[in-house]
C-alpha cells in the first residue's frame, strides 16, 4: 500500500470531514426542511415540551424564530395573547419557552410548534 505525506493525510481527513460538518451545520435550515415529526403526532398533541434558546424574532404576526440549544434556528408559531411579549424582546434574548407539537392537516411529515409561553431569563415572571 502506498505512503501518503502528513500533508495528504491532513487533506483527505478534512475532504472527508468537512461535508459532514456542513450538513450537521445545516440540518434543518433548508428551504421546505420539516421538523422532527414524533412517531405519533395525534398522540403527542396535548404534550406540553420545554426548551432554551435565543429569540431571534419575529418572522411575521404569528411568527417567532427561536436559536434554541443543539437545534438550531426553528419557527414557532404564536397565539396573540404571546405577541406584545415577544416583539418587546430585543433580538439574542435568552429565553426558556414550553411549546406544544400539532401535526399539519393533510400531510403526516410535517407539524407545527406552538409557543405557549416564554420566559426571558433574566427574569422569573412567566410572559404570557
Amino acid at each position: 500500500m502506498m505512503k501518503l505525506s502528513n500533508y495528504y493525510k491532513t487533506l483527505l481527513k478534512w475532504l472527508v470531514t468537512l461535508p459532514l460538518i456542513v450538513m450537521v451545520a445545516l440540518d434543518g435550515h433548508g428551504g421546505g426542511a420539516k421538523a422532527a415529526v414524533p412517531a405519533n403526532p395525534v398522540s403527542e398533541q396535548n404534550v406540553v415540551y420545554s426548551g432554551k434558546g435565543a429569540v431571534v424574532g419575529l418572522a411575521d404576526g404569528h411568527t417567532v424564530e427561536i436559536k434554541w440549544d443543539g437545534r438550531g434556528a426553528t419557527a414557532f408559531q404564536f397565539g396573540p395573547e404571546l405577541f406584545d411579549a415577544i416583539e418587546a424582546m430585543p433580538e439574542h434574548t435568552r429565553a426558556r419557552f414550553e411549546y406544544t407539537i400539532e401535526p399539519i392537516e393533510g400531510d403526516d411529515e410535517v407539524v407545527q410548534l406552538i409557543l405557549v409561553s416564554i420566559v426571558e431569563e433574566k427574569k422569573t415572571k412567566p410572559i404570557k
